[in-house]
């Protein structure tokens, strides 16, 4: 596959990235950046997570395909390894905290559970594993209503919602599609809870709707071979950004419903 077809897609995550580590008061600049990169000797990563835990900026990287993924830790100058965590096959990784508890979830292609990590005032630990299944490749987490829940693109053939019960997530519900689903997205719009699901073959974007108690299919939106999804506000309107396999992205205004190219 060529560089040159996930343009766009690399383009989305390395800007997430920036946004994300500033928006979270972690002061680095692009070239520092770019040097800790090279400079880190860690395995080939899909994905990176910045977060921050008692005002300290930490980055965790999910390997692909290397045996291990990393939790780096910013010192003012630059990241340095601070945990090894034995994941390997990892597409994904997210930060998120129930309570005023941090976790890390990553979603491993190449194996049939998935890991969540808890931390416990001095590193991460093993939680629970989600039976995510062989192929999932993308996840998201958000929260209704003050529950947090866990969506995973679990097979070539589904979207799995998992659910916080007070003590660990259970199955909530699935989403069944033919269409390869390769990226799910929670967002927000004139009032209405949604998780977007991009079907790389021929399936478009999915739009599904809360009705306060589960999810239901609201819009279909063309889209060729969608790979990514991100969802943002500009000038007050909401968009959704759509990272094609064909190096296009298409922008939909949400508010309109009606596709942007």
């Amino acid at each position: 596959m060529g560089g040159g077809q996930w343009s766009t897609l690399l383009i989305v995550s390395h800007l997430a990235l920036f946004a994300h580590l500033f928006l979270q008061g972690c002061n680095i600049g692009c070239e520092e950046l770019r040097l800790v990169q090279q400079e880190s000797g860690g395995p080939v990563t899909c994905d990176r997570e910045p977060f921050v835990i008692n005002g300290t900026q930490y980055l965790a990287a999910a390997s692909c395909p290397g045996p291990f993924s990393l939790i780096q830790k910013w010192d003012g100058t630059s990241f340095s390894e601070t945990q090894r965590l034995n994941i390997g096959y990892a597409f994904a990784v997210r930060y998120f905290e129930i309570g005023s508890t941090p976790y890390l979830v990553f979603i491993r292609v190449q194996d049939d559970t998935s890991p969540i990590y808890r931390w416990n005032g001095v590193e991460f630990v093993e939680f629970q594993y989600l039976a995510t299944g062989r192929g999932a490749s993308a996840l998201e987490d958000f929260v209704i209503d003050g529950v947090t829940y866990i969506a995973v693109t679990k097979t070539a053939h589904a979207v799995n919602v998992y659910t916080w019960n007070g003590t660990a997530f259970d199955d909530f519900q699935v989403f069944r599609t033919n269409y390869d689903p390769r990226a799910v997205a929670y967002f927000e719009v004139d009032g209405e809870k949604c998780l977007g699901i991009a079907c790389h073959e021929g399936g478009g974007i999915q739009i599904h709707r809360w009705s306060g108690t589960s999810f239901g299919l609201w819009q279909e939106l063309d889209a060729l071979f969608a790979v990514d999804l991100a969802a943002f506000h500009s000038s007050g309107v909401f968009y959704l950004a759509v990272a094609e396999h064909t190096e296009n992205t298409r922008m939909c205004d949400m508010q309109r419903i009606n596709l942007r190219q």
